[in-house]
């Protein structure tokens, strides 16, 4: 799932159900990838706070990568 921030001001990126945050400044584009887990992966992004997007992997048994920029963060 691919986002870019076409704000003028950063947005919290949070991905669940692990709980952790990004931070996306304005101009930046992040990914967040399902690694391994069921076959068919679901991924939905929630709208929290005008400022707060939560990535929530319901893919079972998956774990995730966040890419921001092209760069593997996480």
């Amino acid at each position: 799932m691919k986002l870019k921030n076409s704000f003028t001001t950063g947005l919290s990126i949070i991905v669940e159900p692990w709980a952790n945050e990004f931070h996306l400044p304005p101009g930046s584009e992040c990914e967040v990838v399902s690694i391994g887990g069921a076959v068919d992966t679901e991924i939905l992004i929630e709208l929290e706070a005008p400022s707060t997007l939560i990535f929530w992997v319901n893919t079972p048994g998956a774990l995730y990568e966040y890419w921001q920029d092209g760069k593997l963060i996480d």
